[in-house]
Formats: structure tokens, C-alpha cells, sequence
């Protein structure tokens, strides 16, 4: 590794169940494309520890943590359960939310954090970022290009929620980006190398305001009518809560620290079981692919 070239942190986080089909689109239009620009990098996994567990080896990673989610959960049962059971139903402005869901992805943030924090003096890279072992990235990253738009400062660069679904309408409030990467700076880095142990950060400014006690649209006199013609009653605080996942609650994070959220669209793939169940988007290349 030379000293005079700038440094990538490839921080890989979650299950490798389909990294033997991924792996070879995360070596060209990742790593190779680092090398060909300049760059050198080093590769951080924090990984379910599963039957799967093994398959990070074909990343030839730097560092390698393996954690079980079952263990976590007692972790998160300690340290956010009270929160969850109680906060979100009292406190803030959240809504539509399982318990299990929430340790879910309190899990997914877990392993994120931990990842990043594999990097150890992460100060020496100009670019450190989040990925998933599932994802397909299409086209190969201009890293110039992201590492001048991280120079603008406390910046994160990620891909852009869809808007024109018609359930994006109805909750326009709850998508503004998608989680499958994360670009971002050193800077950056401070705040969200702790986002598990500051998961809290992602409600604040969202309290519920004694203005949104919950008042029925329909009073019980005119009950009967509204039964008749089968017209839904809604309480007018639901207008006020955002569904709960975990896109939202990084964006919330992001902006609690300050953290200039930077939108891009690339054409990207998300492999599931089969081809049938994966998440397809192609779109023009941005300035970020080449």
C-alpha cells in the first residue's frame, strides 16, 4: 500500500447468503475500479455467523468479525427494550412497528456500526463505505468524482428513494433514501461510527406536542351513519406519524448530526432468493459511475 494514494474502507455488514454471485461485481466495479483510479482500500466484514459465514473469504477481506444475531438481541433487549416497548407508543411521532421488527433492524445497525469500526484509526481513509453482501452494483464508481463531493464536508452520499409509486405519495414523509450504500468522509465517519449506541438520535425533533392528542375525525353520534356507508374513521394524529423502517431512521440520524445527505440514482440490483424476488433499478449513469 502506498502512502501517497487516497484510501478506501469497504465496510461489508449482514448475511453473505448470495456473496458467491455478488462478489465478482463487488471485485470489478469496486475494487478493481479503485486500483485502475488510483486508489488503494482495505475491506471490513461484519457478518451473520451462519452456514454462509465463509463465503466473505472470497472478498480476501483485511478484517473479519462474525457475530450471531441471537446474541445481539439480548444485547438490544438490555439496552433499547424499554424504549421500544414504551417510547415509540408515548414519546414520539412513530408508527406501524413490531417489536420483532425493530430488533431486526436494531440488528442490521449493529453490524453496520461494527463494520466501520473494524477500520480501526479510520482517519486514514478519504472514503469509507456502507455496503450490503447482496447488492449488485452495474456499473463501476467513479471515485474521484464521490471523494470531490465528499470534500464539500460532513457529507454522506447515498442513492435516492423512487417517487413516483403511488404508496410514495400517500407517505411521502416516510422514504427519502434507500440504505443499500453509503458513501462519506472521515468526518463523517465520527458520527456515524456509534449510530447503534445512538440509536435514539433518530427520533429526536419528532416528540409528540400536546396538539396531537388523539381526536377521532368521526364523533360516536354520527357512528352509525358512517358504519351505514362504510366510511373509515381515522384519528387525526395519524397524520402525523411516519411509518417506521429503516430508511427513515437513518435519514433522521443523518440530519440530527448535521450530516449533509447528498441524493444519487445509480442503476443498482439487490439479490434475493431467486431472480424473480430480486429489486432491479436501472437508471442513466450519474457522475458517480463511469
Amino acid at each position: 500500500m502506498s502512502d501517497n494514494k487516497p484510501r478506501i474502507a469497504f465496510c461489508f455488514s449482514w448475511q453473505a447468503r448470495t456473496l458467491d454471485q455478488t462478489y465478482l461485481f463487488f471485485q470489478k466495479n469496486l475494487f478493481d475500479a479503485a486500483k485502475e483510479q488510483w486508489f488503494d482500500y482495505d475491506v471490513f466484514c461484519a457478518v451473520e455467523d451462519d452456514e454462509d459465514v465463509d463465503k466473505v473469504k472470497l472478498l480476501n477481506p483485511t478484517k473479519v468479525e462474525k457475530i450471531k444475531s441471537s446474541e445481539i438481541e439480548k444485547i438490544i433487549e438490555e439496552k433499547y427494550g424499554d424504549f421500544i416497548r414504551t417510547a415509540f407508543k408515548t414519546k414520539y411521532k412513530w408508527a406501524y412497528y413490531t417489536y420483532e421488527w425493530v430488533v431486526r433492524y436494531l440488528q442490521q445497525i449493529y453490524k453496520v456500526s461494527r463494520s466501520i469500526k473494524l477500520c480501526g484509526n479510520y482517519e486514514k481513509y478519504n472514503i469509507i463505505v456502507r455496503l450490503r453482501f447482496d447488492t449488485i452494483f452495474i456499473n463501476k464508481f467513479n471515485y474521484n468524482q464521490i471523494l470531490k463531493d465528499l470534500n464539500q464536508g460532513s457529507t454522506i452520499i447515498c442513492n435516492d428513494e423512487e417517487k413516483h409509486s403511488i404508496w410514495w405519495k400517500i407517505c411521502y414523509s416516510t422514504w427519502e433514501i434507500q440504505d443499500f450504500f453509503f458513501f462519506w468522509d472521515n468526518i463523517s465517519m465520527k458520527k456515524l461510527w456509534n449510530i447503534f449506541d445512538k440509536f435514539e438520535e433518530c427520533f429526536l425533533w419528532h416528540e409528540v406536542k400536546p396538539f396531537f392528542k388523539p381526536i377521532y375525525i368521526v364523533s360516536n353520534r354520527f357512528a352509525i351513519l358512517f358504519r351505514f356507508f362504510k366510511i373509515p374513521t381515522l384519528p387525526l394524529e395519524f397524520w402525523a406519524y411516519m411509518i417506521f423502517i429503516a430508511e427513515k431512521c437513518y435519514y433522521e440520524y443523518f440530519l440530527y448530526n448535521k450530516i449533509h445527505v447528498l441524493k444519487k440514482i445509480i442503476s443498482i440490483m439487490i439479490l434475493k432468493h431467486d431472480i424473480k424476488t430480486s429489486y432491479v433499478r436501472l437508471e442513466w449513469k450519474s457522475d458517480i459511475e463511469l
